[in-house]
């Protein structure tokens, strides 16, 4: 605390060290342009005042308002009976329900399946026509002929046989195209010289005419 009150005393030191500022100029004139003061009037002395002060009766609101300060009575609790140390077991009260038993559920009667009727049962033969149950009969026995489900073997020799026949079926048809084929190449030569001859034919019927017009002509 003692540099704090060093500090103080170099700022009065400082303060005292200042030069005072010159005095205002009087003012000339304002003196009498200011306005006279009204007086004020006389009010005498507060207690010597005859004014007295009006007389504020308040209604007194007894009944409305209840006196708390008095004590009110408490009113005196019921006393509760004093309860045994060693009360008395409570006895298990014993359950005479019966449980009823589950109801038993018929069971449904299923009847007897019926055969299932073969698809080889004649049809009756005055129902339908012979032409349609001879279409019918061919798509049952398209139905009938199933594949099997069973993988089949062929053997070696088998295969070579059929591969054979096969090859000779081919080479059947390549010649019975070949055959086709010079028929056709026939049958268009002829059909040349069959136009030719008609030709031929027809500009001997008009020479014939002509000889008969030309002969005949005179008589």
């Amino acid at each position: 605390m003692g540099f704090l009150k060093f500090l103080k005393r170099e700022k009065k030191d400082t303060l005292d060290e200042l030069d005072l500022p010159p005095a205002p100029p009087p003012l000339e004139g304002f003196e009498e342009n200011m306005p006279e003061l009204p007086d004020f009037p006389d009010f005498g002395d507060e207690k010597g005042s005859g004014m007295e002060m009006p007389n504020l009766d308040f209604p007194e609101e007894e009944k409305n308002i209840q006196d708390f300060s008095k004590e009110e009575t408490m009113p005196e609790f019921p006393s509760f009976p004093e309860m045994d140390e060693n009360p008395t077991p409570i006895q298990p009260v014993s359950s005479n329900l019966q449980i009823p038993e589950p109801l038993s559920t018929p069971q449904p009667e299923f009847e007897p399946e019926q055969e299932e009727i073969s698809e080889e049962q004649p049809m009756p033969s005055d129902t339908y026509p012979k032409t349609a149950g001879r279409l019918f009969s061919q798509e049952k026995r398209i139905l009938r002929e199933r594949p099997s489900a069973k993988t089949i073997y062929v053997s070696v020799d088998n295969f070579k046989a059929t591969l054979g026949s096969i090859n000779m079926v081919r080479s059947d048809l390549r010649k019975s195209e070949e055959a086709l084929m010079k028929l056709e190449s026939i049958k268009n030569a002829k059909d040349k010289s069959f136009d030719k001859m008609k030709s031929s034919l027809d500009d001997l019927q008009r020479k014939l005419i002509f000889v008969d017009k030309t002969l005949f002509k005179g008589e």
